[in-house]
């Protein structure tokens, strides 16, 4: 019988996913302009970017990520990771994201998000989402450890074993 810790397993796994997408958003070039958008769209999508906080919470996500990393790499200094928060903070994301926005809502539909979330119901929403956040990533981490386990014991229990042979 395999067995796996999903406690180790899920932590490097983690770690080798928001690598990916640390590197991706902290190492390209901010975008002056962003090529295939009008100028008068970008705007509106910064604008529904600004209103909805998403520099701040790609760094709390990125904060929240750290004791992963600095778990992971014992001997990386402070003065890393405190350098890496600096570049999330630079709101760099937002260029990255406006392409997205731009293809995939309106200016009706961003016009109206940015109404809702400059409403108290709206702005209550914003507040919360960061701790709503962190609950669901534990939640999702907790159901992700059960679905996995339960999924191994299926495979076993109908004879295969993670070397593609069948028990």
């Amino acid at each position: 019988m395999i067995k796996i810790s999903f406690n180790r397993l899920l932590p490097a796994a983690f770690v080798v996913a928001t690598s990916i997408f640390a590197q991706s958003v902290l190492t390209q070039p901010a975008a002056a302009q962003v090529p295939g958008v009008p100028p008068e769209r970008e705007a509106l999508v910064r604008e529904y970017l600004e209103t909805t906080n998403s520099d701040a919470l790609a760094a709390q996500m990125l904060e929240s990520m750290l004791p992963v990393f600095r778990d992971a790499y014992p001997s990386v200094p402070d003065t890393f990771f405190a350098r890496l928060m600096g570049e999330v903070a630079s709101g760099n994301l937002s260029d990255f994201l406006i392409p997205v926005f731009a293809k995939n809502l309106t200016d009706q539909e961003m016009k109206a998000a940015i109404a809702y979330y400059r409403s108290p119901a709206g702005a209550s929403m914003l507040r919360k989402m960061p701790v709503l956040m962190q609950e669901a990533q534990a939640a999702g981490a907790t159901w992700g450890e059960q679905l996995g386990e339960r999924i191994i014991r299926e495979l076993e229990a109908e004879g295969y074993s993670s070397s593609g042979t069948t028990l």
